[in-house]
């Protein structure tokens, strides 16, 4: 874990670099919750295991990161070439965004224009709503169980419930 209050953010990041990242709103969490439902209708939750650390990996074009570690057994500091985000990073949440949302893009979702981290796919009329490493599915079973397997193939995920 890196402190990130003590990162350098205009070295590491450059200048005007968005830490902001999106998490669905409660309302959207309702909607898809409280609309009316039938048999058919499944819905799932799923937590991508350690997300920040499977986000996509630090560009040729950024600085070169290192952490420093004190050695509990020697007492002496270790140094480690960093290659992507870690948990306590400014920069790690983000990064995690820019990582999952092209990737659902790229599955067939379409994200909303005003809640950016709820998804929809047309053709399959699947909904999936993003919460940082927590995603929440609704659509039918059978869609439903495809995302499911598509998201653990590309991602390390705990059980989806």
């Amino acid at each position: 874990v890196v402190q990130g209050f003590r990162e350098d953010k205009i070295a590491l990041d450059g200048f005007g670099f968005n830490y902001s990242s999106n998490v669905a709103g409660l309302t959207a969490v309702r909607s898809a919750l409280l609309s009316p439902m039938d048999e058919k209708i499944a819905v799932g939750s799923v937590d991508i295991a350690t997300a920040f650390l499977q986000a996509d990996r630090f560009g040729p074009d950024e600085p070169i990161r290192y952490l420093k570690v004190r050695d509990p057994v020697s007492g002496t500091w270790r140094y480690f070439r960093q290659y992507g985000p870690v948990y306590g990073s400014s920069s790690a949440p983000k990064r995690w965004e820019r990582t999952l949302n092209p990737w659902l893009e790229s599955q067939g979702f379409v994200p909303g224009k005003n809640e950016k981290c709820v998804f929809y796919h047309p053709e399959r009329k699947l909904l999936v709503i993003t919460y940082v490493d927590d995603l929440l599915v609704r659509g039918a079973k059978n869609d439903a169980d495809w995302f499911m397997d598509t998201l653990c193939q590309r991602f390390k995920c705990k059980d989806p419930q």
